[in-house]
């Protein structure tokens, strides 16, 4: 079911001490659907991370949904403006117009906390779908061009693998392994920094930080090649879209497998 996400809802401290608490946004019409799709579609503010976020439609075939609106402002006023346009575009405006989708990528130092908020909202809703998976490994390696990217994924969400034993919800899983950086050859020693408007480093670890907590997952990304910095970010959601869809049917792949390289 939609569900708004409040700034209370999501507020936690990321490893790079993210405090959601004071984030100027909100996140509203979040959903994650078993094998549907969402009506409401996905309007981060960031465009390349819409295009990331998508791939769990495609590749974990599970409806996704997330619009982000401006919640407060620095004076701590709440803003309308934002939000009018959000709706304005939902009824069919400039949803597709490239100003309006990359409308939160600055300031940059508050795209990392968009960007764990919205993972830390979405893996509560993928933890709903895993409550009732008996499958509690799974393993998928997924190329993209010359890139490739493996995904492990652990499931603490059924008793038989529950090594917290607590109520704690939001601390029953961990982002265990992470080695996507530098993400590509080019430039020399940093890759790429931005995909688009897309901060890389830190970001895309905080994202998949607060997602792996929230769904209580313990979750390796390892980047196994791959000198294209945007086909190594989009191998690794692919990779755990694939292993996700597994563990949601209860197959426990815990052997290589590859996925296509469509978008």
């Amino acid at each position: 079911s939609v569900r708004p996400t409040t700034m209370m809802e999501s507020s936690s401290t990321s490893s790079s001490n993210t405090n959601f608490s004071s984030s100027p946004y909100t996140l509203t019409n979040v959903e994650a659907i078993n094998l549907g799709k969402s009506s409401h579609g996905i309007s981060t503010g960031i465009g390349f991370f819409d295009h990331m976020l998508d791939q769990f439609n495609s590749h974990a075939q599970i409806g996704v949904s997330v619009h982000v609106v401006v919640s407060k402002q620095k004076d701590g006023t709440g803003s309308n403006a934002d939000t009018a346009t959000v709706t304005a575009c939902n009824d069919g405006g400039s949803i597709h117009d490239h100003a309006h989708k990359n409308r939160f990528a600055n300031p940059p130092e508050l795209q990392e906390v968009l960007m764990g908020q919205v993972g830390e909202a979405l893996g509560l809703e993928i933890r709903a779908l895993l409550r009732n998976s008996s499958s509690s490994h799974s393993r998928f390696c997924c190329p993209l061009d010359e890139a490739l990217v493996e995904c492990t994924l652990v499931n603490n969400n059924n008793n038989n693998n529950n090594i917290h034993n607590n109520t704690d919800e939001k601390d029953n899983g961990n982002l265990q392994i992470f080695t996507l950086p530098p993400y590509g050859n080019f430039p020399p020693k940093t890759g790429r920094t931005r995909i688009g408007q897309m901060i890389t480093n830190p970001n895309v670890r905080t994202f998949f930080h607060h997602l792996s907590q929230s769904a209580g997952l313990n979750v390796e990304l390892k980047k196994i090649r791959g000198i294209n910095g945007h086909h190594v970010v989009e191998s690794a959601f692919k990779a755990f879209s694939r292993a996700l869809r597994n563990l949601i049917d209860g197959t426990d792949t815990t052997t290589t497998t590859t996925a296509s390289n469509s978008n």
